[in-house]
């Protein structure tokens, strides 16, 4: 397993810090996914009354859906991880 986990980040990764941001963007992914995503619940004890979880999960996608895209662009291209920190 370790060997794998090595080639992976031989082949996708040039640095530390893509990686690592790979990482943490997956966690906050995992942790916004229903249906025991604990952000979700988080977000249910500061909504409005009256506010359901069916409508949190619908309201959570869009964003789920943006970090499943950068997670993809990031492990596309890891430059990308450095590039603003860079300048």
């Amino acid at each position: 397993m370790k060997q794998l986990l090595n080639d992976f980040y031989d082949r996708y990764f040039h640095d530390e810090e893509s990686i690592i941001l790979v990482i943490l963007l997956a966690l906050e992914i995992s942790f916004t996914t229903p249906p025991f995503g604990l952000l979700l619940f988080v977000m249910k004890g500061v909504a409005p009354k009256g506010t359901t979880m069916r409508e949190i999960y619908g309201s959570a996608f869009p964003y789920m859906g943006c970090s499943v895209l950068l997670v993809f662009l990031l492990i596309l291209f890891p430059q990308l991880a450095l590039w603003l920190p860079g300048m």
